[in-house]
């Protein structure tokens, strides 16, 4: 067994037009994977899919696997029971998912993806978990809408917020399995029944995730117990925001290549989906940077 391991999952749905090209910015996302994760570390990348997609998922997405980055597709419902029985859009399905993931492994923390990033440094198991603690990066800014989204994380949760606290930063994301855990435990106390079915419930009031995750942990104080906080900026978070894309007009004027300097920053950019870019945009961006040079 590999020393330096990460569990990570990528929910995947191709059942909306919106994201009816997840599967191909998985593969570019898997791509940069293979070329990233150093050798001596693996990744093992848990795709889920609704189960009527995972023969097509392990025909496109098995055969992508490698030392670094081990493969399985596994069926969403092996994670979250039940799920294809809500009307819930696939969005809020992919995050119910994530924050299900613990269901399936055992390590202590564990790695959540989207379809629309790309990993862009070398990535060291060892400098994302050290002393039993994961990153968990900060903005430096807030956005009208990330305070939407905990607003609607607190409400959905009775956790409390404070509209001047800076947010983590989005997903790609490390969480850990005890904070998951006490989330679902407050979820089930406030509701009644399941903490997934809770959540998809009140889908209608735009919750995030990582805005559940996020005031869980403040709340708990459980967040320095399990995470050691970087600011934005810092080598040793997710996600560099300075050359990701999150609308097509920052789209138009994207040039991803300083965020693969040697040294340039975190592991990650976001392209983002909502932008309505498609996957052939993105890779014709990133194309020439993730070709493995010879030792």
């Amino acid at each position: 067994m590999t020393q330096n391991e990460l569990d990570a999952i990528l929910p995947l749905t191709r059942t909306r037009s919106k994201e009816s090209e997840d599967f191909e910015r998985a593969k570019l996302l898997i791509r940069s994977l293979n070329r990233f994760v150093v050798p001596n570390n693996a990744l093992n990348l848990f795709i889920a899919v609704d189960h009527e997609e995972r023969g097509a998922a392990q025909r496109i997405f098995l055969p992508l696997t490698s030392q670094t980055v081990r493969i399985s597709v596994v069926d969403s419902a092996s994670i979250v029971p039940d799920l294809s029985r809500y009307s819930a859009h696939g969005y809020h399905k992919q995050q119910v998912i994530k924050l299900g993931f613990p269901r399936l492994v055992g390590r202590a923390h564990y790695l959540c993806l989207d379809a629309d990033v790309v990993c862009v440094q070398p990535l060291h198991v060892d400098r994302l978990l050290a002393d039993d603690k994961s990153t968990l990066g900060l903005m430096s800014w807030v956005h009208d809408n990330i305070r939407a989204w905990l607003a609607a994380s607190s409400e959905v949760s009775d956790l409390p917020y404070d509209p001047q606290r800076r947010s983590m930063t989005l997903t790609p994301a490390l969480l850990a399995r005890d904070i998951v855990s006490a989330l679902w435990r407050k979820l089930e106390q406030k509701y009644g029944m399941p903490w997934y079915a809770a959540l998809l419930s009140q889908a209608h009031r735009n919750w995030t995730e990582y805005g559940l995750y996020y005031l869980m942990a403040c709340h708990s104080g459980l967040i320095d117990t399990h995470h050691r906080v970087v600011e934005q900026g810092d080598a040793r978070g997710l996600v560099n925001f300075r050359h990701s894309f999150f609308t097509a007009e920052e789209a138009a004027r994207w040039n991803p290549a300083d965020a693969f300097a040697p040294g340039a920053g975190e592991q990650f950019i976001i392209c983002n989906s909502g932008a309505a870019m498609p996957a052939i945009f993105v890779e014709n961006g990133v194309d020439r940077h993730l070709v493995r040079k010879p030792a």
